[in-house]
């Protein structure tokens, strides 16, 4: 449960911090990818992570902390 609010807390500081940074910088063209990596809400049990390949409209999954991924 912590490390669940501590990844919460991070990111949300991370995206102010982005869209801060977007402020400045002249518009892109590109639309870029997003992706992203939360764990699952018993992580410390069970070290799973999930990541959300947008782009390409993929799950992938983790049950040993990252080292291997599983569509």
């Amino acid at each position: 449960m912590a490390l669940t609010l501590l990844l919460l807390a991070f990111l949300g500081s991370w995206s102010s911090q982005r869209a801060y940074a977007q402020s400045i910088l002249p518009a892109c063209q590109e639309e870029l990818t997003r992706d992203y990596v939360f764990p699952s809400p018993r992580y410390d049990q069970d070290e799973t992570m999930f990541w959300i390949n947008v782009s390409e409209s993929l799950l992938w999954r983790s049950q040993d902390n990252g080292q291997t991924w599983q569509l």
